[in-house]
């Protein structure tokens, strides 16, 4: 790459929204507990089923 492309891609990188991220982690997070509580899925021990 190009200095100036390493420059533009820095930029890009710089302006994207960082929420997207953490969205995405809390909606994996509450699909798992969800998943624990019906005794679907065993990941969390401390989670007791429904």
């Amino acid at each position: 790459m190009t200095p100036q492309e390493v420059t533009e891609l820095n930029r890009q990188l710089n302006q994207a929204p960082g929420g997207v991220i953490v969205g995405t982690v809390v909606t994996v997070l509450v699909v798992v507990a969800v998943l624990e509580l019906m005794g679907i899925t065993d990941v969390c021990p401390f989670i007791r089923p429904i």
